[in-house]
This record gives C-alpha cells, sequence and structure tokens, in this order.
C-alpha cells in the first residue's frame, strides 16, 4: 500500500486519513517550491552542517543549547483541505527535531508574555474608551461567550486564503520594532525571562533559564526570519517570504502582526470616525 500511496491527515478533521497517490502527492510539493513565478522558496546552497552551525552558534549566544539529536531540516509536507472546491493545499514544516525549534519555542513563550500586554493594555482602553483593539479570539468557546448576551441580527465571516506564506520579512521585522520597544517601555523591565514552566518580565536576568532584553528579541526575529528552511528529499530551499506552518513561534508572530494592523487601524478611524471605529467592537479573529 505504501508504495503507490501516501496516508495524511485532513486540514480541519484531523482524525479523518486520507490515501493519497504518491505521484500526485509528490507533485504537490515540488510544484509549491518550483512553479514558475512563486516567491516563497529560493533552493538554497549551504549544506546541512553549514545550516546548523549557524543555528547552534546563535542560540548559544542567546543561553539555549541544541541537543546533538536535533539536527533536522523540516520537512515539508502537504496536507489536502477537502473542505474546498476546489480541493485546496496546506503546506507543514514539519520543525519536530530541527536544530532551530529551541530557539523558535522560547521566542514563542517570549511572544506570548508581548501579546498578554497588549491584551491587557486593550482592555484597559476598551473600558477608557469603548474600543476594541484586540480582536484576537483563542477558541470558538471564548466567541461565543462573547457574544452570548448579544442580540446578534447578523455576522459575517471571513477566511484568510493566504495568510503566514504571505506575511513580508521586512513588515514583520519593522512593527515588531516598534511594539517591542513600546511594550518593554511600558513594562518598566530590562528583561523578559523564559524556562521551560513560564516566561515573565523582570527586572533582573533569571538563573537557569533564558533572559531577553529588547534587543534580545529583535536579534531573535531577525534571525528566524532569516534561517527558515525546509527540505524537501535531498534538496534544501529558504521560505524568504512569510513563516513556515508548524515554526513554534509562527502562529505568535502572526496574531503579533496582525494585532498592531487591527490596534492601528482602530485607533487612527477613531480620530477621524468614532462611530465607525466602535462598529469593530464585536470583530474577533481566530
Amino acid at each position: 500500500l505504501k508504495e503507490n500511496y501516501v496516508i495524511t491527515v485532513t486540514d480541519k478533521a484531523q482524525n479523518n486519513i486520507l490515501f493519497t497517490c504518491k505521484s500526485y502527492y509528490v507533485s504537490k510539493i515540488k510544484d509549491e517550491l518550483s512553479r514558475t513565478g512563486q516567491v516563497t522558496y529560493e533552493p538554497e546552497n549551504k549544506d546541512v552542517d553549514t545550516i546548523h552551525n549557524i543555528i547552534i552558534n546563535f542560540s548559544k549566544s542567546k543561553n539555549i543549547k541544541v541537543p546533538n539529536e536535533m539536527k533536522d531540516i523540516p520537512l515539508i509536507y502537504w496536507i489536502p483541505k477537502m473542505h474546498k472546491n476546489p480541493i485546496g493545499s496546506r503546506f507543514i514544516a514539519g520543525s519536530k527535531s530541527c536544530s532551530i525549534k529551541l530557539l523558535s519555542k522560547y521566542f514563542s513563550k517570549a511572544l506570548k508574555v508581548i501579546l498578554n500586554h497588549m491584551k491587557n493594555y486593550s482592555n484597559t482602553v476598551s473600558q477608557r474608551a469603548d474600543l476594541n483593539y484586540f480582536w484576537i479570539v483563542e477558541n470558538s468557546l471564548e466567541f461565543m461567550d462573547k457574544i452570548k448576551n448579544l442580540n446578534m441580527q447578523h455576522m459575517e465571516t471571513y477566511d484568510f486564503s493566504t495568510l503566514y506564506t504571505a506575511l513580508p520579512h521586512p513588515e514583520i521585522i519593522r512593527n515588531f520594532s516598534k511594539i517591542f520597544q513600546k511594550v518593554y517601555s511600558r513594562e518598566n523591565k530590562i528583561f523578559i525571562n523564559v524556562n521551560m514552566q513560564r516566561a515573565y518580565f523582570s527586572t533582573t536576568a533569571g538563573k537557569n533559564c533564558c533572559s531577553f532584553r529588547v534587543t534580545d528579541m529583535q536579534d531573535i526575529l531577525e534571525f528566524i526570519l532569516d534561517n527558515i528552511y525546509v527540505k524537501y528529499g535531498r534538496k534544501i530551499y529558504k521560505q524568504v517570504v512569510g513563516i513556515p506552518i508548524g515554526l513554534d513561534s509562527g502562529q505568535d508572530i502572526a496574531n503579533l502582526l496582525l494585532y498592531s494592523y487591527e490596534a492601528d487601524y482602530v485607533e487612527k478611524t477613531s480620530k477621524q470616525n468614532m462611530v465607525l471605529a466602535r462598529k469593530f467592537n464585536l470583530c474577533s479573529r481566530y
């Protein structure tokens, strides 16, 4: 069976498995990486050891030790979107044991601290000005709780057709620089201390953990964006636009970037038309 088919899960329905023709599966990945006009991936000339050494040395500079067994390049694989017509594609970069995983994981924890600060700040804005800067919901139950006491007559939903793979790196870097400076300044603390259990702002560097200054956060962001690689067979590709689904910090990067767009838009709109700005008070994004 394995000679002719690839077994995959189904997007949005992980308990359902699919048997996909192997040659068709391979053609989908090959087309994603090398089709004419695609600007997401570029062939990479560096060998695996060179890539690992760069990542390991940078991680070490941030007090993160990469174990010897974590030396893989993320493998790109395809998941079909059976709920789309015609059938769509989702490409995942599997990174369970790759050398950049720990750096991305610790960075993800630190970004959640930043995002939580923004959520608390936005709650204060909501109470004082009746404006919704923070549209993020963690799950459908949170959304249902948000609207349960409202007399909803009409609702609309929208979906990003390409989100992760369309985020431009310079835009991410530029926006995050402002976000990091703003949050560290408001907290009036030098470090975000991160260990495997928790992450928190602190005036002092922690023991037996990673302690990130505002400059460290920017360094890590830029390093991760500049060192996103995927493997297809023996070939290595560098992702130069967007962030891969499967990267630990990927969702946090996307969430924080979109939050910055949403908050800036509501703030700008409120200065011109407060009635219009408050129409976004019931917006949610998942």
